[in-house]
């Protein structure tokens, strides 16, 4: 019986041990693991702000080569904070497998309108954050120059949305001037320059706008003013050539 029990006690000490090391060599073989990189997906957008190689050298620049190890001390999440700070970038997601693979997933910022203020050159994108401009722009966005500040910005989000989504005041304006202290819209269509003076109440001054052009352009003609004045509470003043 003795020898039973004790035979039976060596077994499970046996399998106690097989275990803990089993357990020992697979937490050192992960940490260990060489993680290799197997797909960088940048989303496409309508401005590529973010590419494949941009990625690489700016996480290189952080002494992290993402396509050949990650060091232990770097989690994911890190990583993704690290991808986050690219102007650009609007969400980012690192994903691992078992057999050591990365997989990173990139969503880029959307441009909603070009500032060329008097000192600066950068887009917007629909938070009212400023996005650096990429030479791979291929949509065609409202452009707003002149005396423009950072307080401007969200204002000039606001505005741009409403626009954009009028497929009336899209086709028509695509300039907005900021200029002493005024806001000059710039058609399309004719060479006049419409005064707003703000963005307060820019939906009625849009209304009247839009009525004046249905009623009053098709008999005067487009040609006849060089600027429309709306900044007057429910007035619109014009100045003839």
């Amino acid at each position: 019986m003795n020898e039973n029990r004790g035979s039976i006690f060596l077994k499970y000490l046996l399998l106690i041990v097989v275990l803990v090391s089993s357990v020992i060599f697979t937490n050192y073989r992960q940490t260990m693991q060489t993680y290799i990189l197997d797909d960088i997906n940048i989303i496409e957008s309508d401005n590529n702000f973010v590419s494949e190689v941009k990625l690489l050298n700016m996480l290189a620049n952080k002494d992290i080569n993402i396509d050949s190890i990650i060091p232990n001390s770097l989690t994911k999440q890190s990583i993704e904070d690290l991808i986050k700070t690219k102007p650009g970038v609007r969400n980012v997601e690192v994903f691992s497998n078992q057999k050591g693979g990365i997989n990173v997933v990139v969503e880029q910022k959307k441009a909603i309108a070009r500032i060329k203020s008097n000192t600066d050159d950068y887009f917007l994108d629909e938070y009212g954050e400023k996005i650096i401009r990429s030479s791979n722009s291929a949509q065609k966005l409202v452009v707003f120059t002149g005396d423009i500040s950072y307080v401007d910005h969200v204002k000039i989000r606001d505005f741009t949305i409403k626009i954009n989504k009028s497929d009336f005041w899209s086709a028509l304006i695509t300039q907005i001037h900021f200029e002493d202290n005024n806001i000059f819209l710039i058609p399309r269509l004719g060479s006049q320059k419409i005064n707003i003076g703000d963005f307060e109440n820019i939906e009625t001054k849009l209304e009247n706008l839009h009525h004046f052009y249905k009623v009053a352009m098709p008999v005067k003609g487009w040609q006849l003013y060089t600027e429309i004045n709306l900044k007057y509470n429910n007035q619109i003043v014009c100045a003839k050539k």
